[in-house]
């Protein structure tokens, strides 16, 4: 289960500046990015998705964000704010804490699963659930964002199940290009060779960064 801000109750003064800050950002209108947040999901005693061989989800989120930061920072030289460094556990407020920077144009929120179905594999990605046409006419910048990483991951020879909308998944209001990535399954064997190995990892981070670029 994703570890992000969910709706519900009355003071709930979390959400609210969630909302603020997702609302306040305008669509990147130049030639390139000026800044990328990641969330490595999970962290600490908050484990995530287990293997059946004991690797966890926070491992394998902290790793493809560490390499996904490298690449765009090497690349195309801009700064990179992950919400976590290292295996620490996180309160939501701190997780949203990059989205906070004046620069950021893009919110990737990088995750695993598991099912009790072994053959389940692929990549799942999700976005908010007003992430659609627009009263204007025009496609919203999460989908689009969306689109790119599924064609990019896809060119990479990684499975995508699809890009898929959701009010169970909170992903704030706003036109923030934000995506949720659930990036295979834990429990089937080729998904997580992909998500441990040194070279599926790095498979990973060259899709996700050339879809983004």
């Amino acid at each position: 289960n994703p570890s992000i801000v969910q709706h519900g109750g009355d003071d709930n003064t979390l959400d609210r500046l969630f909302s603020f800050l997702l609302r306040k950002k305008n669509v990147v209108t130049g030639p390139k990015l000026r800044g990328v947040a990641i969330d490595a999901g999970h962290g600490g005693l908050d484990t995530g998705v287990i293997a059946g061989d004991g690797y966890k989800e926070k491992e394998a989120t902290l790793a493809l964000a560490a390499r996904l930061s490298k690449l765009l920072k090497m690349n195309l030289g801009i700064p990179v704010y992950l919400s976590r460094d290292d295996d620490y556990e996180l309160t939501p407020k701190q997780r949203l804490e990059p989205v906070a920077r004046e620069e950021v144009d893009v919110w990737l929120l990088l995750h695993a699963q598991g099912s009790f179905a072994p053959a389940a594999e692929g990549v799942v990605l999700f976005i908010r659930s007003n992430a659609d046409n627009l009263s204007d006419g025009s496609l919203d910048a999460s989908r689009q964002l969306a689109d790119e990483l599924k064609g990019s991951l896809e060119e990479f020879d990684v499975p995508v199940v699809g890009i898929f909308t959701s009010p169970l998944v909170q992903l704030g209001q706003g036109r923030l290009p934000t995506v949720l990535l659930e990036l295979g399954y834990l429990t089937n064997p080729v998904d997580l060779q992909r998500l441990r190995s040194t070279d599926g990892q790095q498979q990973l981070a060259e899709a996700l960064y050339q879809g983004l670029k």
